[in-house]
């Protein structure tokens, strides 16, 4: 393929990425294989220190199954060590400790923020092209939109402050993790209080966007066969929002 046509491809990827979004196939959760993850310096880690996880749906057909659409979830970035330490005590943006055991999973506490309708919906009216590909989709855990490679852990030092976030320690409800100014926790404790992981943040978007290829292409799904990504013949790369602005800065390395 000439650069001039690899161009237009990745311009078609970032178009389609930003103008459609959707979900409503029937999506597996997988997690990520400790043999893919890394270590705990270096490895595949979510912004509150759990492993990615992501989401597929196997083609049904024979001459669909080397055609995927891979498409990345939504999410802005986090701004501050403030702002990211709140995101990763919370369910839905910090890790995926909570993530559903397949998508669509409707509901008011739904914790993978998913689009409607699109590129990964098996309705061919809806979905003319993609309709009948395997299908994953990769929630956005990290708040960096998959972007970064931080080897280490990034201490953030008082957590939510309690000038900003006054809270009367004594006055929490039974099974609300405490913030970090109502526990004591420091990286030298040997026993620390539960939650306190959630002092130590992970940047490592790109990281995990790269172990989760890494086991499309060698690992094994939960129906117990390979995945074979790598005997892809066509892989689309897209995503929503902020996974749609991903989608375009790893085009060029993501084929």
């Amino acid at each position: 393929m000439t650069r001039t046509a690899r161009a237009s491809t990745i311009s078609m990827m970032m178009m389609i990425a930003l103008t459609f979004g959707g979900v409503n196939a029937q999506l597996h959760l997988q997690r990520l294989a400790p043999e893919f993850a890394g270590d705990d310096d270096t490895g595949a880690r979510c912004l509150d220190g759990t492993l990615p996880a992501f989401y597929f749906e196997r083609a049904e057909k024979f001459w669909f199954k080397k055609k995927w659409v891979i498409f990345l979830g939504d999410g802005r970035p986090c701004l501050s060590g403030q702002d990211c330490y709140q995101r990763a005590v919370d369910e839905v943006t910090g890790g995926s400790s909570f993530y559903p055991d397949e998508l669509p999973a409707l509901g008011p506490n739904d914790t993978v923020r998913l689009p409607q309708s699109g590129l990964l919906s098996n309705d061919c009216e809806v979905n003319p092209h993609f309709c009948k590909y395997n299908k994953v989709f990769i929630p956005q855990c990290s708040s960096t939109v998959f972007l970064g490679q931080r080897p280490g852990k990034l201490l953030i030092n008082g957590g939510a402050s309690p000038d900003l976030f006054p809270i009367n320690c004594s006055a929490l409800p039974a099974g609300v993790r405490p913030p970090r100014q109502c526990r004591v926790c420091t990286p030298d404790n040997p026993t620390p209080p539960p939650g306190c992981a959630n002092d130590f943040i992970y940047l490592r978007g790109r990281t995990n966007l790269e172990a989760i290829l890494s086991q499309l292409l060698d690992g094994t799904a939960t129906d117990g066969e390979k995945y074979r990504l790598k005997r892809a013949k066509i892989a689309l790369l897209s995503g929503g929002s902020g996974g749609g602005i991903a989608a375009g800065y790893h085009g060029e390395w993501f084929k």
